[in-house]
């Protein structure tokens, strides 16, 4: 149960990895994760978090999908009322290199990708952990 007079960190797409879990647990956080690749009707209980919370914190991924939802003209609205609220909070979005880069990545415009467990493109066992 969210209390609403708490500090909450809003999850955003799919950024509810088990570190930033574990890391917002830890520091006694609460925290409410809500899916973007989603209809209208669930934007607006997005936007419900600001009015009846106390968010001070947003942590945000954007998928392709999510990106084709903001541009379109359906979402124009609701998007730019959403962003204007993440906007007056500290927030970090994450965004997918080819948005970058421009080369398009079959993976990543793959609505399934972001729930496959798979082995890391490379070789991970020589990174350094903070």
């Amino acid at each position: 149960m969210i209390e609403p007079n708490k500090p909450l960190t809003l999850l955003l797409g799919n950024v509810d990895d088990s570190g930033t879990l574990s890391k917002l647990k830890a520091a006694g956080r609460q925290y409410k994760k809500k899916i973007l690749d989603s209809s209208i009707e669930n934007w607006k209980t997005i936007l419900e978090y600001f009015d009846d919370f106390l968010v001070d914190e947003t942590l945000i991924k954007l998928s392709a999908y999510t990106y084709e939802l903001i541009a379109s003209e359906q979402y124009r609205e609701i998007a730019e009322e959403l962003f204007a609220k993440i906007a007056k909070t500290p927030n970090i979005v994450f965004v997918y290199e080819s948005f970058l880069s421009g080369k398009e990545d079959q993976k990543e415009n793959n609505y399934y990708y972001h729930f496959d467990f798979e082995l890391p493109d490379e070789d991970t066992s020589t990174l350094r952990r903070k």
